[in-house]
């Protein structure tokens, strides 16, 4: 058990995640052989005093860029992920943010961002 809970999902390359949504979308990039480092630790300094740590859910060495999925469909888990990926930008870092609704095919949504034939 770590911090956030048990990852539970096993992917079609052996590794485990959290969620059903982490598990397909681990399962899409392992498809296409896009090496990926799971929940990747990146921080944000807001100022000299503060730091905050921010976990995305895949990073994508080879692209340079960050997966974030939006599991959620609150307003404050909205609002939440708004500020975390304001802080990516502001990093300079690119993220391609997945919802639940891009998991009904999410080849369409990702092999074109990841220019994948």
């Amino acid at each position: 058990l770590d911090a956030y809970g048990n990852l539970q999902y096993k992917c079609d390359d052996g590794r485990k995640v959290r969620s059903k949504s982490e598990k397909i979308i681990s399962d899409f990039l392992f498809k296409y052989g896009i090496r990926t480092i799971y929940e990747k630790t990146v921080y944000y300094y807001p100022n000299e005093s503060e730091t905050i740590t921010l976990h995305p859910d895949f990073y994508l060495p080879d692209f340079d860029c960050y997966i974030e999925h939006n599991g959620v469909d609150t307003k404050s888990y909205k609002a939440n992920k708004a500020k975390t990926e304001e802080m990516y930008k502001s990093l300079g870092y690119k993220v391609i943010v997945t919802t639940e609704n891009d998991l009904v095919d999410i080849e369409a949504k990702l092999k074109p961002i990841l220019r994948i034939n």
